[in-house]
């Protein structure tokens, strides 16, 4: 129970004691026996020593004396929700806010008992309220600062969160303030707060992940892979520590496919082997030819590249032959999370369940095929995969690199980024799409193509607008000798992280100790789509990071006539993404075969103004002409797919397509299936 003593510091957040507040301001000496001040302030002595039921009795017979009386409402509702009685306490404060609207505590307590029961926009409201009546209380800024943390609005929680750890702060707040900052841009700030929050708890995982993914942001992965390593040494049974650390390692060019591979296996071993005897290990009856029940399972289905490459596809896939379930493990829906919505036959929002409720729930949907669309990214649901729910499931889109896991059946791929002889690098078998595993959606906007701008700048401008955790010091190293190699060219980069000074600062110094003049660094930051679509057209040309190329942003690149000069790796089906995006659009001589051989062709390149200017104005119509965009083929492809996966796993005519006709080599070969 918080104590309400008059005294104190009053629990109702209003910042003031709790005789200056809910304890009326009436002093002990005050009081009259019978009066309704008496009956409140002997109620909240019986409630600081735990007796509710008796102090429920004192509050309302002050309320009998003084039905109007704000304050013995707000300590009856803070009475009703120490017993759980959350309804009661709702009535009761909004009672003292019928009475006197400016009652700070009351509406900050509401608001905590309208969150409690799940009726978080009033409670946000609530809270907003509260804050404009009392807009230094530590602990209506908490409040709010929590609940929009909550809701996914980071932004706007961190002038609550930063002023609730202004004085004296918790490590949950601290941890909280540390996230919001990381997933907005912040990241030498939020590696700040994760370190006031390792002296309050020196053990805490969380927040070693919490920095080590802020410095990974930063492009500095060995204080990531650092931070992931105690934090496995504190808590080695949590499962987001390993994904954490694959995710970050896929960006380290000293990385092995071998070495990328053995870590998944580890992820395998420590937290799929356990879950093998929950696995479902009930027939279900497979029928390939029959209408096919998909579940898809992922954390991005709204603006997020997943969705971006989803929208278009689902468009076409047959509704008469397939049955689309969409498992979303997100809270957050935006423009595009309502039309992808409408693709599906049915949108469960799955991520207040866990992992086993969400297994059950998939086998009582009866699902044919489950798709995973986020592989080890954030949100992931793979030990709902590892408890096997349905008879077929495959990883696509959102990982590009084997998950690990024996209960993947498939991981789909195509010819270019999985080539014969990186099957060994994957749990899964390879199924091959025919041309290409991803499908562009073209943006809605019609964001016009420009010049090139070195025509008129007198000058090449590079770019690149990839997440910066990709730039590790190879990449540095060898952009930095491209600027040398073209005399007066600058880099333009962007993402949000460049809203802030402190994180162009990072930039800056990583490239001036390759003895680069920041002054040819430009930097840009948030937007939304039609803004950053429309940036590319201050640059000539992209510079793409290695070995974790852009995927997206190649695309999106390309649609505004922005080509990319990409590197070849060998390095999972991630490694080749530039190599596939390019050699799509016809512009094979746009991939290098090494970095001696990529900064050869960047100042070959640089130095053909006709050349990139002819191409640019006929970039977005070859796009739109490659298999990269061809939405409907792909969809029938992609159907075939999830039959043919179905065929084999039920070794129903297991080497043979629906027509009879042996498989192509874009399906599984003899080694792959193995």
């Amino acid at each position: 129970m918080t104590k309400i003593g008059r005294n104190k510091p009053c629990p109702c957040g209003s910042g003031r004691k709790n005789k200056h507040c809910c304890g009326t301001g009436v002093s002990d000496r005050d009081f009259l026996p019978s009066s309704a001040e008496f009956f409140n302030e002997q109620g909240n002595s019986l409630a600081d020593q735990g007796r509710f039921i008796d102090a429920i009795l004192c509050y309302e017979r002050a309320l009998h004396i003084n039905p109007d009386f704000a304050g013995a409402w707000n300590n009856l509702g803070i009475t009703y929700k120490e017993q759980g009685l959350l309804d009661k306490a709702v009535f009761c404060y909004q009672r003292a806010l019928t009475i006197e609207p400016a009652f700070a505590g009351a509406c900050n307590n509401l608001g905590n008992a309208l969150k409690e029961l799940g009726r978080t926009e009033e409670a946000f409201a609530c809270y907003r309220s509260a804050l404009a009546l009392v807009p230094d209380s530590v602990q209506v800024n908490t409040n709010l600062g929590n609940i929009l943390y909550d809701l996914d609005r980071h932004y706007e929680a961190i002038p609550c969160l930063r002023r609730a750890v202004e004085d004296e702060a918790d490590f949950s707040t601290l941890y909280k303030l540390a996230y919001s900052l990381r997933v907005t841009g912040s990241n030498s700030e939020a590696i700040i707060c994760c370190q006031r929050a390792l002296t309050l708890q020196p053990k805490s995982s969380a927040a070693l992940i919490n920095m080590g993914s802020a410095y990974n942001s930063q492009g500095r992965l060995n204080e990531a892979i650092s931070c992931y390593g105690r934090a496995q040494s504190i808590d080695p049974d949590f499962s987001g520590t390993y994904c954490a650390l694959l995710m970050t390692l896929q960006y380290a060019y000293s990385i092995s496919s071998d070495e990328l591979f053995a870590t998944a296996r580890q992820f395998a071993a420590k937290f799929e082997a356990p879950l093998q005897t929950v696995r479902n290990t009930e027939e279900q009856a497979l029928q390939p030819g029959g209408k096919l029940k998909i579940g898809f399972v992922s954390a991005d289905l709204h603006n997020h590249p997943v969705g971006y490459f989803l929208e278009g596809v689902l468009r076409h896939l047959n509704r008469d032959s397939l049955t689309l379930i969409a498992y979303a493990n997100q809270t957050m829906k935006d423009s595009l999370s309502d039309r992808i919505s409408s693709c599906f036959d049915e949108w469960v929002t799955v991520s207040g369940i866990t992992d086993e409720q969400l297994a059950e729930r998939i086998r009582l949907d009866g699902i044919d095929l489950l798709i995973d669309l986020s592989g080890h990214s954030n949100g992931n649901r793979l030990l709902t995969f590892a408890r096997k729910p349905a008879p077929v499931q495959a990883t696509w889109l959102g990982y590009a690199n084997t998950t690990g896991l024996d209960a993947m059946d498939f991981i789909l791929a195509d010819p270019v980024t999985v080539p014969p002889g990186e099957e060994q690098f994957y749990t899964e078998k390879v199924w091959r799409l025919p041309e290409t595993y991803v499908c562009f959606t073209p943006p809605a906007g019609d964001i016009p193509i420009t010049g090139l701008p070195a025509l008129h700048n007198g000058f090449i401008t590079f770019g690149c607008f990839n997440y910066p955790a990709k730039l590790n010091d190879s990449v540095i190293t060898c952009w930095s000798d491209i600027l040398r190699d073209v005399p007066d060219s600058v880099l333009l980069m962007k993402y949000r992280n460049f809203d802030h000074e402190t994180e162009r600062e990072v930039f800056q110094q990583r490239f001036r100790k390759c003895g680069i003049d920041p002054a040819r660094l430009r930097f840009a930051g948030a937007s939304d789509r039609e803004e950053y679509l429309a940036a590319y057209q201050e640059v000539d040309f992209c510079l793409d990071p290695f070995p974790f190329p852009g995927l997206t942003t190649t695309c999106e690149a390309l649609w505004m006539g922005v080509p990319t000069l990409t590197l070849k790796m060998s390095r999972g089906m991630y490694g080749h993404n530039g190599e596939l995006v390019m050699k799509s659009v016809g512009l094979d001589d746009w991939v290098a075969e090494s970095i001696k051989d990529y900064r050869e062709r960047a100042r070959k390149l640089a130095a053909d103004l006709e050349g990139l200017s002819a191409l640019r104005s006929t970039l977005r119509q070859t796009l739109l002409a490659s298999p990269l965009c061809a939405a409907e083929r792909f969809a029938g492809n992609l159907e075939d797919a999830f039959r043919g996966m179905i065929r084999m796993s039920t070794a129903v005519e297991s080497t043979l397509t629906t027509s009879g006709e042996p498989l192509q080599p874009h399906g599984l070969t003899g080694q792959d299936a193995a």
